[in-house]
């Protein structure tokens, strides 16, 4: 996409390497929000990142 900045690299794994995978629903937020609205988005956000780093790791070690 154009224009879109990341701070996400690229992860390739080994060969043969075990992995997890897991994809949370969009998240939303209008482009009209305000201050407080962001700051709930992002910290939403956190908390939907952080749910699916568990969820990923607990797949690449076979618990899912």
């Amino acid at each position: 996409v154009t224009g879109v900045q990341t701070c996400a690299l690229p992860i390739l794994p080994k060969p043969f390497a075990t992995v997890g995978v897991a994809i949370g629903e969009p998240l939303a937020v209008p482009a009209t929000a305000s201050e407080e609205d962001l700051e709930a988005a992002r910290r939403e956000l956190e908390r939907r990142l952080a749910a699916l780093e568990t969820r990923a790791r607990a797949l690449a070690l076979g618990q899912g």
